[in-house]
């Protein structure tokens, strides 16, 4: 799986991740993959402290995938 590829695993988990790639990339006019990532970090700190184990459970599952069938630049994201 390559970078684009595991973007849209998450969103498809995720949608509420969805509108913070689109402004990301309406802001860096491209997508930068590892500063994505970062500005979803506040929002998987969240899904933490919310403490929903179905969450958490699809978030990491979402990792899993992403670290076991990702591409170097994949495994890097992470």
């Amino acid at each position: 799986m390559d970078v684009i590829g595991s973007i849209d695993l998450i969103i498809d988990e995720f949608k509420d991740l969805k509108p913070v790639l689109q402004e990301h990339i309406e802001f860096n006019e491209e997508l930068l993959p590892h500063v994505y990532f970062g500005e979803c970090t506040g929002i998987f700190i969240n899904y933490i402290i919310e403490d929903n184990s179905q969450v958490l459970q699809r978030l990491f599952r979402v990792f899993e995938i992403m670290a076991t069938q990702g591409n170097h630049d994949v495994v890097n994201i992470l």
